[in-house]
């Protein structure tokens, strides 16, 4: 794989600070500036603690180790998306369209606020996210609700005080 001519995503997971190091390490040892590859890597805690019941610590560690993991995603990925918003746990969990948006909401609102807490405002970190959604067979319904993802994207971040947001980047 050419590290950096393609795209490269991470399935969602609550443990991605040992990813993004390993990624690094491999990255310098294929003489490929990390900062130049676009990698999402895919961390959402809350989303896999609903999808598996339990994380690899507790809640508490795994938003050390969010936080930690921006950090160093802004020093030394810089192109990369660290984070994700994973609304597809609560489709497979058989949630309908109000029920993923609200729940995805409401998890990017709460790491959000993580970040900010750790010294990582919003107008720093709302670039290290992507969304993930499931989608069925409607078509139509499927798209609405991907494009009230990016209404709702829009509004948290300027209820957050993002003036100059970037576009969602979103998976589908």
């Amino acid at each position: 794989v050419y590290l950096d001519a393609i795209p490269i995503a991470f399935p969602t997971g609550a443990d991605a600070l040992p990813l993004a190091a390993s990624f690094v390490a491999l990255c310098r040892e294929r003489d490929v500036d990390p900062a130049r590859v676009d990698v999402h890597l895919g961390m959402d805690p809350i989303a896999a603690l609903a999808r598996d019941g339990a994380l690899p610590g507790d809640l508490d560690d795994a938003r050390r180790e969010l936080c930690r993991l921006a950090h160093h995603s802004r020093v030394e990925l810089g192109a990369a998306r660290s984070l994700a918003v994973d609304a597809g746990v609560w489709h497979r969990a058989g949630g309908h369209a109000v029920q993923e948006l609200g729940f995805a909401l409401a998890s990017f609102v709460e790491v959000l606020r993580w970040l900010d807490e750790s010294g990582l405002p919003p107008e720093a970190t709302h670039t290290e996210f992507v969304w993930r959604f499931d989608v069925g067979r409607d078509v139509a319904g499927e798209i609405a609700k991907l494009r009230a993802a990016r209404l709702l994207h829009a509004r948290a971040l300027g209820a957050a005080g993002v003036t100059d947001a970037s576009p969602m980047v979103l998976h589908a």
